[in-house]
């Protein structure tokens, strides 16, 4: 389970950012709430954790599910979100496959490109296409 504190040093490494002063300014929040957060005294609202997420390069619905559950009050409760979160990012990774795929296979093919056959291997024949 990733913390409000992993998540903030993440958002700033990731954006080179170097102090939590200039993190909040990123975030249109006041200072004193990234101080907040990073202690424990209070958590960021959903879009400040969306936007977190964003700046990390995180998928931000997995992100709200592993912070909600990070100050979920019963085990019970902290067990349905990290259950969410593990959800969302498993729909994440499926739906960036599949886009993946859709790109590769919708790819047009190089001019004058042709299949052909590399000969006789060990007795056997052997083919070899190239996209």
């Amino acid at each position: 389970m990733q913390t409000t504190k992993q998540l903030l040093d993440r958002a700033k490494k990731a954006q080179g950012i170097e102090s939590d002063y200039r993190l909040a300014q990123v975030l249109g929040v006041v200072n004193s709430a990234v101080t907040n957060y990073r202690a424990g005294r209070s958590h960021p609202d959903d879009a400040v954790a969306a936007r977190l997420a964003e700046l990390a390069g995180q998928d931000p619905s997995s992100v709200i599910a592993e912070l909600h559950a990070e100050r979920a009050k019963t085990p019970e409760v902290r067990a349905l979100w990290m259950r969410m979160a593990s959800q969302l990012r498993h729909a994440v990774a499926v739906v960036m496959m599949t886009i993946g795929v859709a790109m590769i296979s919708l790819a047009p093919s190089p001019d004058g490109a042709q299949a052909g056959t590399l000969g006789t291997v060990n007795s056997y024949s052997s083919s070899l296409y190239i996209m």
